[in-house]
């Protein structure tokens, strides 16, 4: 049980440096900025980095239904608290769940 507690801080603590990664590709301000966009192509290939960092450490982790939810939640907090708009951390969240939720054949 308590191993199962420290497991959880974990999950969380990836999640939030799977953000920080993103934000160093990706920083909040030139999401805000309406000068310094960037090409779809280019955003496209950061989100996937996130999506395959998630991917990997539900493999890894064997994460199953819950663990996967509270690495998503913490994951989407942590972006909302870099200052990313609502509407962009929902819809990097959505993707990063939707990849997290498929079969990767070794569970």
């Amino acid at each position: 049980m308590l191993s199962n507690i420290f497991k959880l801080g974990g999950i969380k603590q990836n999640a939030r440096e799977l953000a920080e990664k993103f934000s160093r590709l990706y920083p909040a301000e030139v999401e805000q900025s309406m000068a310094k966009k960037i090409s779809a192509k280019r955003l496209t290939r950061y989100i996937e980095e996130v999506v395959e960092g998630g991917v990997k450490y539900k493999s890894e982790h064997r994460l199953g239904w819950l663990g996967r939810a509270i690495f998503a939640h913490a994951f989407k907090w942590q972006l909302h608290d870099l200052g990313y708009s609502q509407r962009f951390v929902d819809t990097v969240t959505e993707a990063l769940i939707v990849y997290m939720m498929r079969p990767t054949g070794k569970e």
